[in-house]
């Protein structure tokens, strides 16, 4: 029988019992948030074993299945136009596309997950003009 999860121990995969401790549900939860595809989750012997740092994961983003379902970002740069960027990007020969519209535009679609990264031109602290 495994060991409860206590003190500094940081097992690599958690037990049902462990997870559901965790989860703070019963164990038949987590039979059945394993079975519908809900929680990460590897059989093994017959025996359902969970991956400590992707539940951990799956609890901090609140989603379904284990963060390396995510969908991945767009090839997108965003942000604040800048022609050397935009150069750049165009001879890299990357396939990266670009969306400029403004540096306020640009990190709002990055939160959002629309693109890879975001150009910003942001003021200077010391009130002299912009970076």
């Amino acid at each position: 029988m495994a060991e409860p999860v206590t003190g500094s121990e940081d097992p690599a995969f958690l037990t049902v019992r462990e997870a559901a401790e965790i989860l703070r549900v019963t164990e038949r939860k987590i039979y059945d948030l394993a079975a519908c595809g809900k929680l990460p989750a590897s059989r093994v012997t017959g025996k359902l074993l969970f991956p400590a740092a992707d539940l951990r994961d799956w609890v901090e983003r609140g989603v379904s299945g284990s963060a390396r379902d995510a969908a991945p970002r767009p090839p997108i740069v965003l942000g604040s136009h800048d022609p050397l960027l935009d150069w750049a990007i165009r001879e890299s020969g990357s396939g990266l596309a670009t969306y400029f519209d403004g540096s306020g535009d640009g990190l709002s679609r990055f939160r959002s997950g629309e693109g890879i990264a975001a150009g910003l031109h942001m003021p200077d602290p010391t009130g002299e003009g912009w970076n």
